[in-house]
């Protein structure tokens, strides 16, 4: 009988200790799927904003007005432009969430793990007929 809640009481551990890995994986690939997205983001914001510079310095823009109004008529340069301030947004906006999951994910917070088996109440073990 002690066997059986024993081992109730460990099948118990295991699902929660399960559960909890699987949340960390779960937060562990969003990091890296974020900071793949941001490394091809800093690249498309490096090539875009060197040929919108290109497109600008060939016409001549030198103004502010000038610029925007090359964007608004040239479809290449408005094109590098969207680029250029999408991958702003996602470096200033997006990018330096990952560092707190990052933290997150390195914590020593083991908490759920800690949890005393009799915490989890008492396991009901079916009758011998059922």
């Amino acid at each position: 009988m002690r066997n059986a809640t024993t081992f109730g009481y460990v099948m118990v551990e295991t699902v929660v200790a399960m559960g909890l890995l699987s949340v960390s994986m779960v937060a562990i690939h969003g990091a890296v799927r974020q900071t793949v997205i941001a490394r091809g983001q800093a690249q498309d914001y490096t090539i875009a904003r060197f040929l919108l510079e290109e497109i600008v310095a060939k016409a001549g823009a030198s103004s502010a007005e000038a610029r925007k109004a090359l964007i608004n008529e040239n479809k290449e340069a408005a094109f590098y432009s969207g680029k250029v301030h999408s991958a702003r947004f996602f470096i200033t906006k997006v990018l330096p969430l990952q560092a707190a999951k990052v933290k997150s994910i390195m914590d020593d917070d083991f908490a759920a793990l800690e949890i005393d088996d009799v915490s989890f109440g008492e396991i009901v073990e079916p009758a011998a007929g059922a």
